[in-house]
């Protein structure tokens, strides 16, 4: 039996073998001390020619390969995400799709309906997407076009595609031929923003969440009038939506059990309401299940709605029924999610900061 044996040399990051010397090969580091090449270890990565790993940049994803190869070819920088009742879907700046979690409903987009623990990347042929939503038993996207995709669960018409048969890959949603520039999911709802600012909601329609005045369910994308103004945002709760106009105003519709619209009563709304936040201007609106929250151009945060478990961020469990001042360390905020049962917001010095319910450590505060 012939013995090949190799003497590693280490110089200058190169590794010599008895016939010729190369780079220290991509994966690989080739330490001095150790005089071999050594496999790069995870969370960094290693070009060829390395003589030391170097650390996985922020928003990468590195398993010990040149980091260039992964940029180019697999998540890159995660950008937008969003998360649903059970599943969780994420966007590269590469515009590729990768989603995990629960798929009863094909809500992943893969293809089947078999529960994903890992994230799997979902089939766009090549469309790029720039924002995704999920609901809780279906998934939004938007592409760099302005196409809106949707896809998972459909029994209330909340993939906007004309009938209620559930859908496990990406389908086109046509919204009068318009482009989209912004979506949000509720429970069984969806609502999109064209480019000429003209809202459109479609599923779920039990308490009124349309807005489109009366409680019928709709398959399609139908438009929603905001006394007749145009619309920059949008966020869909369990089953109520409130958007903000291009003058600032805030609106709201739906359900109205707990005080979420904001408007003093708790009657459901089936067409929109001006909500009134201490005569501010809004600048954006995040929508719990039963809670809704909004800063102001001025970079206040009010909240309103459910508050058995201090959701509210206002120091007790009392619901309220119109807008409260929330204070976050007197700092000014900049973003602001609603969940289940709970708050995160975001100073403009950069701290997260959470408040409400945390029976499954939802706070991430230990």
């Amino acid at each position: 039996m012939a013995l090949f044996r190799m003497l590693w040399i280490v110089a200058s990051s190169l590794w010599v073998s008895a016939e010729d010397a190369q780079p220290c090969p991509k994966g690989y580091y080739c330490p001095e001390q150790t005089r071999q090449p050594v496999l790069c270890p995870a969370r960094h990565y290693c070009p060829e020619g390395s003589a030391e790993p170097s650390l996985c940049p922020s928003g990468r994803v590195c398993k010990g390969q040149d980091l260039e190869a992964l940029a180019n070819g697999t998540w890159g920088d995660l950008v937008p995400l969003a998360a649903g009742g059970g599943h969780t879907v994420v966007v590269s700046n590469l515009g590729q799709i990768w989603a995990a979690g629960n798929n009863g409903y094909g809500q992943l987009g893969t293809g089947g309906t078999v529960k994903q623990h890992a994230f799997v990347q979902v089939a766009f042929g090549g469309k790029k997407i720039v924002a995704v939503v999920a609901g809780y038993g279906h998934t939004a996207a938007i592409t760099n076009s302005g196409e809106l995709w949707t896809w998972g669960r459909n029994g209330a018409g909340q993939l906007g595609i004309g009938d209620t048969a559930d859908r496990h890959d990406p389908v086109k949603v046509s919204v009068k031929g318009q482009k989209i520039v912004a979506v949000a999911a509720g429970e069984k709802q969806t609502a999109a923003i064209t480019d000429s600012g003209e809202l459109y909601t479609w599923g779920h329609n039990g308490a009124g969440q349309l807005g489109v005045g009366d409680t019928k369910d709709r398959h399609a994308p139908v438009k929603v009038s905001v006394n007749g103004q145009k619309i920059v945002a949008v966020a869909a709760g369990k089953k109520h939506t409130a958007a903000i106009t291009d003058s600032g105003e805030l609106w709201t519709w739906g359900h109205n059990g707990v005080f979420q619209l904001g408007i003093g009563d708790t009657t459901n709304r089936h067409a929109p309401v001006k909500v009134s936040v201490n005569g501010q201007k809004i600048a954006a609106v995040a929508a719990g299940d039963y809670h809704t929250a909004a800063i102001t151009d001025s970079g206040e945060l009010w909240t309103w709605g459910y508050n058995v478990f201090g959701q509210l961020g206002v120091g007790d469990t009392t619901n309220h029924h119109a807008p409260v001042k929330v204070s976050v360390n007197g700092q000014q905020i900049v973003a602001v999610a609603a969940g289940y049962f709970h708050t995160a917001a975001i100073t403009d010095s950069g701290k997260l900061w959470t408040w409400d319910n945390n029976d499954a450590g939802q706070l991430g505060i230990g």
